[in-house]
């Protein structure tokens, strides 16, 4: 027995309805958890010490997914934190050119306490490009996860023409990871950056 009052046209106004609650109730929630920090681009105030790497989202599942374009084009907030550091860099070595940086950069040659890391463990440096890092001051992931890419290009274009065309977009994080020892996250990010490349 069919109910005659219920037609398509309520049916409709109810969903419609449910539509509306069910985005009220979103807007109300990503409103919360956006005070509360936990989503939608909350602004930490800078500090003054050495830039630290904002690590893409961990995907929820477990696994670990990264945001490629925005790892790779870098944040507004390293490359304004280190305007003028690229120029002040072109001619000499890290060691030489900490002074002038200011900031973060006078801490950089004490990261690592004196400890060598193989650098070549990273995707996109080889034993040529680590013995220009190492020319440089960078000797351990801690070194060169404190630096931006805006600083790390100079020393490679001053190296010579055959180093010019590497990009060391990537090499801060991935140096992050390997200071911190997470090997599965780094091998699941240097996958990604391989995939990328058509490699």
């Amino acid at each position: 027995m069919k109910n005659s009052d219920y037609t398509f046209g309520i049916a409709s106004v109810e969903i419609i309805i449910l539509l509306l609650v069910a985005f009220l109730l979103g807007m109300l929630l990503c409103s919360l958890l956006r005070k509360l920090g936990i989503c939608c681009g909350n602004n930490d105030s800078d500090n003054n010490d050495y830039p630290t790497r904002r690590a893409p989202p961990p995907d929820r599942s477990g696994g670990y997914s990264a945001d490629m374009h925005s790892l790779l084009r870098g944040s507004d907030g390293d490359t304004n934190r280190n305007s003028g550091a690229g120029s002040s860099l072109i001619g000499a070595g890290l060691s030489a050119a900490v002074a002038g940086v200011g900031g973060f950069a006078s801490n950089i040659l004490q990261l690592g306490e004196g400890r060598k890391d193989d650098l070549k463990k990273l995707e996109g440096i080889g034993p040529k490009i680590e013995q220009v890092l190492n020319a440089a001051g960078i000797q351990n992931f801690d070194q060169l996860a404190a630096l931006t890419p805006e600083v790390i290009k100079p020393l490679l274009d001053n190296a010579g023409g055959q180093f010019k065309m590497h990009d060391p977009k990537s090499w801060p994080y991935q140096a992050e990871l390997a200071a911190k020892g997470d090997w599965d996250r780094l091998k699941e990010y240097q996958n990604l950056l391989i995939g990328g490349q058509g490699g």
